[in-house]
């Protein structure tokens, strides 16, 4: 895969720091994609913990129908890394 490789780095970072005129990002660009959540069932108007239960459900429901080799372990798992406490939403 060497192929893919630039064989002169430093010119290729010098031409990457002058803008060219199709650079520019629109405002549509910057934002990303909406989401499609039509399997939740959710109404237009809908609170982060009712996205929160609806995605779990739908997550469980799948997670059983893979079989034993899965586990649904959790949501909102507090996990500490050295002396700072952190909350996991989804621990599957």
């Amino acid at each position: 895969m060497n192929g893919l490789l630039s064989q002169n780095k430093a010119a290729l970072l010098e031409k990457g720091q002058i803008a060219e005129p199709g650079d520019a990002v629109t405002p549509e660009e910057a934002i990303k994609d909406p989401f499609v959540l039509e399997f939740l069932d959710l109404k237009d108007e809908y609170s982060e913990s009712d996205l929160e239960a609806a995605l779990i459900q739908n997550l469980t429901e799948f997670l059983l129908e893979l079989g034993d080799d899965f586990a649904f372990l959790g949501r909102q798992r507090r996990l500490r890394i050295d002396d700072t406490w952190f909350r996991i939403d989804l621990v599957p």
